[in-house]
């Protein structure tokens, strides 16, 4: 995925954008700071300071100018999250019940479609699903409503198989 970031004046207006990050994954992090416009020029008329002194001086001037401009200019940003079409396409789909293998069966059960692998089918047909599979079902999209889910067969708490096969 790639981030998009703005960050806004008070009337929504861009001031300044980043949009050249390198793409990320989940749970990766990104340290990003404005850049803020420079400085036209500087002039300094005393030639016996030295240069780590001018430089740290340089240094707390910017810092300085660069924090007020920001203090001054910005007050909200905006991040888009762009997914990278290429992922979507190589990835596999994985079970919804396990997640750890790609799906290799689409079950349906009435407008309901469950998309899971060899070894989660069965447990899913045989209404002896795990409270781990049950539960990440549940957090697929899929409810208690539906038949394989029911209640009848499962604890809506705990998610412990009642009825299994």
């Amino acid at each position: 995925m790639r981030l998009i970031i703005e960050w806004l004046d008070k009337d929504d207006n861009v001031l300044f954008r980043e949009d050249k990050l390198p793409s990320m994954s989940f749970g990766d992090t990104a340290q990003i700071s404005p850049v803020v416009p420079k400085l036209d020029g500087m002039r300094f008329d005393k030639p016996s300071i030295s240069t780590v002194t001018l430089t740290t001086a340089i240094k707390e001037i910017m810092e300085r100018a660069a924090n007020q401009y920001i203090d001054e200019h910005v007050t909200s940003f905006r991040i888009q999250v762009l997914e990278d079409e290429w992922d979507k396409k190589r990835l596999p789909s994985y079970c919804e019940c396990c997640g750890k293998f790609p799906h290799q069966y689409t079950l349906s059960d009435n407008d309901y479609k469950y998309q899971v692998c060899a070894n989660c089918l069965s447990a899913l047909v045989n209404t002896a699903l795990s409270p781990a599979q049950f539960f990440s079902l549940i957090r697929a999209g899929h409810t208690t409503k539906e038949h394989l889910l029911h209640g009848d067969f499962y604890d809506d708490e705990t998610g412990e198989a009642l009825q299994p096969r």
